[in-house]
C-alpha cells in the first residue's frame, strides 16, 4: 500500500465529517499535489482531531467540549492573537496544541487533579500587550498580566506554548 493510501486511510477513520477530506482516494491524491491551502487545513484538522481524542481519552477534555467547539477555539486563537506584537517586540506567530488544552481549561467532569481553570483569550491577548513582567528561561519566554500568565517558545520563537488564569496580585 502506497504511503498516499495509507495516509487518505488514516484520515478517513480519524475524520468522519471533514470538510476538507474528499470522499475518494483520487481525489485525494488531487488534494493532496494541486491544493497546498485545503491540504494544510486537512493536515491542520487531522492533527487537532488526534490529539482532542487523546485528551478527552486522559480527561483532560471535558465531555462538555465537542471536537467542533475545540475546532472553533483553536481558529479564535489564530485570529485574535497570531500577529500581536508584544511591547519587547515578540510576534506572535504559532500555538501549540497544549496552549489550545489551557484556553479551554477543565474544570468540570474531570478528576480533581486535573482541573484547571480556562483563560479567555481577551484576557491573553491584554497579557500580550499590557503585561507587568517578564521572565526568561533557557527555553520559553514568560510573560505575567492581571489575569493571565503565559509562555512564549524561543526554540519556536513566536509560538504560545501554555497559559494560566493569573489572580495575583495587580501591579500597576
Amino acid at each position: 500500500m502506497s504511503n498516499d493510501k495509507k495516509q487518505f486511510e488514516k484520515y478517513k477513520n480519524t475524520l468522519t465529517k471533514s470538510p476538507y477530506l474528499p470522499v475518494k482516494f483520487a481525489d485525494f491524491q488531487v488534494l493532496k499535489y494541486n491544493d497546498t491551502n485545503k491540504y494544510s487545513k486537512l493536515k491542520r484538522e487531522y492533527k487537532l482531531k488526534k490529539h482532542y481524542d487523546k485528551m478527552f481519552e486522559q480527561g483532560y477534555i471535558s465531555k462538555l467540549v465537542d471536537f467542533q467547539t475545540y475546532q472553533k477555539i483553536d481558529r479564535e486563537i489564530s485570529e485574535k492573537l497570531h500577529g500581536i506584537k508584544t511591547v519587547d517586540g515578540i510576534i506572535i506567530k504559532s500555538h501549540s496544541l497544549h496552549f489550545i488544552d489551557r484556553v479551554i481549561g477543565h474544570i468540570f467532569d474531570v478528576p480533581k487533579d486535573k482541573a484547571r481553570n480556562g483563560v479567555a483569550i481577551e484576557d491573553i491577548k491584554n497579557t500580550l500587550l499590557n503585561y507587568y513582567e517578564i521572565k526568561e528561561t533557557e527555553k520559553s519566554i514568560r510573560i505575567t498580566g492581571k489575569r493571565s500568565r503565559l509562555s512564549i517558545s524561543k526554540i519556536y520563537v513566536g509560538n504560545l506554548v501554555q497559559v494560566n488564569s493569573y489572580l495575583g496580585e495587580v501591579r500597576k
